[in-house]
């Protein structure tokens, strides 16, 4: 898992990029409810081409929870 904290503020792109480079990246955004999250997400290669940012939501695979999960970009911490 990665150890770096990589900062993409208004940068939903470049967190995509990372991550469909195959990366595990630690990002922070903010979650509807107002409260701060730090996540472990990638984009799994075989899924690269229909997932990561669509618009306003960029979804991924949070590793902690295993499970697939979507925020609003404008989000982005």
């Amino acid at each position: 898992m990665a150890n770096e904290y990589l900062s993409f503020k208004n940068n939903a792109a470049g967190l995509e990029d990372a991550m469909r480079q195959g990366r595990t990246v630690r990002f922070m955004y903010r979650k509807a409810n107002g409260s701060t999250r730090y996540a472990y997400g990638r984009i799994p290669r075989r899924l690269a081409e229909d997932m990561g940012q669509e618009g306003a939501i960029f979804r991924y695979w949070d590793v902690q929870r295993s499970d697939w999960r979507s925020f609003l970009v404008r989000n982005l911490l």
